[in-house]
């Protein structure tokens, strides 16, 4: 059984029926994580144990101790904490492997700001490193508020806002994000390539195209459990937008309505059963809805919005045979092209338009209407084009 010191040091222990092993010879002045993982006779392996570490932790104190967050952290060692007291801390944090930096205060009265992102960012950091109780805002021009590559970072009660993205996780590892609010981003959290973040407890409110953008496999794992439901408020075009190949497991949230609507959740999205608000039924269907619950037919919000030079509409035919209309209107109301026109056979469809009207030729910048027709039902919405 070997044991493992991260970020990489391996101790092969050999095969052994102990249940115990002493690490002598230690340099009393570093700190050791260790996690456990078991390899049997046919080399399968075990899931990874918890991690324990062997230090005496600090406690560093900021701005008594230390003028910046940042300092702070580089003064640190695992498993040290650094005390942030109230105040507004314009600062772009690197956050160090197994410390924990958490406000005194809460994030109502502790912020960190930046208009260039990210404002946090945490590379192939281990899950004893956490974030705790600050308000993260981006000023409406920073990329990301929270950057997590290859980490299983906790970030825990913070409020996340006016960042492009609010958090981004890339490249493997599990961060977790727990209890905290992702408002006024245009995407919540972004994920792609092998990244798999845990969501639990956390409200989303206020984001613009989507609450939750995945790309990669396997995806975020969103609330799916009573206990860990996860609120969907107003605003986003998408409730989840998931472009990569497999389902994205969101089931057991309360998505900011009794009857969560299908055209909000793009792709793969596994969201049935849903919450109340309250977390204490759980609903699996809307009955006596009037208008398109029960029409079969759907009209999906285009994507990208805002958008240049193209952007998709996507739509659902319930009927094979049915008379369908697709076409962009000026803000005047004057139609600029049609997309479609004619019958389509039952099932989902996408109309792109490029930017172009009738004749071939560009159009300007601003907002354009599309209108979508599918036999007797319709729906008209807004779109922005910027060059």
């Amino acid at each position: 059984m070997p044991l493992i010191p991260p970020p990489g040091n391996t101790l092969w222990i050999g095969q052994t029926g102990d249940t115990t092993y002493v690490d002598e010879g230690l340099d009393q002045d570093l700190s050791y994580f260790y996690r456990l993982i078991a390899i049997d006779a046919s080399y399968e392996w075990s899931g990874f144990s918890e991690m324990a570490y062997v230090a005496d932790p600090v406690s560093r104190t900021v701005p008594d101790e230390y003028a910046t967050i940042q300092a702070a952290i580089d003064a640190s060692s695992p498993p040290d904490t650094v005390l942030v007291q109230p105040g507004t801390y314009g600062e772009n944090l690197v956050l160090k492997d197994g410390v924990i930096v958490t406000s005194t205060g809460g994030r109502e009265v502790t912020t960190v700001t930046s208009a260039t992102g990210p404002l946090l960012s945490a590379s192939a950091v281990c899950d004893l490193t956490r974030v705790i109780g600050f308000t993260v805002d981006g000023q409406g021009t920073a990329d990301s508020g929270i950057e997590a590559w290859a980490s299983y970072l906790s970030v825990e009660a913070c409020e996340i806002r006016n960042c492009n993205k609010g958090a981004a996780a890339k490249f493997g590892g599990e961060p977790a994000f727990s209890g905290n609010t992702f408002a006024a981003n245009q995407y919540g959290i972004s994920v792609a390539d092998s990244a798999a973040p845990l969501l639990v407890g956390n409200t989303f409110d206020g984001n613009s195209v989507a609450a939750i953008k995945s790309s990669g496999t396997p995806g975020p794992l969103v609330g799916s459990s009573l206990a860990g439901a996860n609120d969907f408020m107003s605003g986003a075009y998408f409730k989840v937008f998931n472009s990569g190949p497999d389902v994205l497991d969101a089931k057991y949230n309360y998505w900011g309505d009794p009857c969560p609507d299908p055209s909000r959740f793009y792709g793969l999205v596994d969201y049935t059963p849903w919450t109340d608000e309250t977390h204490s039924e759980i609903l699996t269907e809307c009955t006596g809805i009037p208008g398109h619950w029960q029409s079969g037919a759907r009209v999906y919000h285009n994507y990208p919005n805002p958008f240049n030079p193209e952007t998709t509409i996507r739509y659902t035919v319930p009927e094979p045979g049915a008379a369908v209309d697709v076409s962009v209107y000026d803000i005047a109301g004057r139609r600029v092209r049609t997309l479609y026109a004619g019958e389509q056979p039952a099932g989902e469809h996408a109309a792109v338009w490029l930017g172009l009207d009738d004749a071939g030729r560009e159009v300007a910048s601003g907002v354009y209407f599309y209108r979508v027709r599918i036999g007797a039902y319709s729906v008209e919405r807004k779109m922005l084009l910027l060059k």
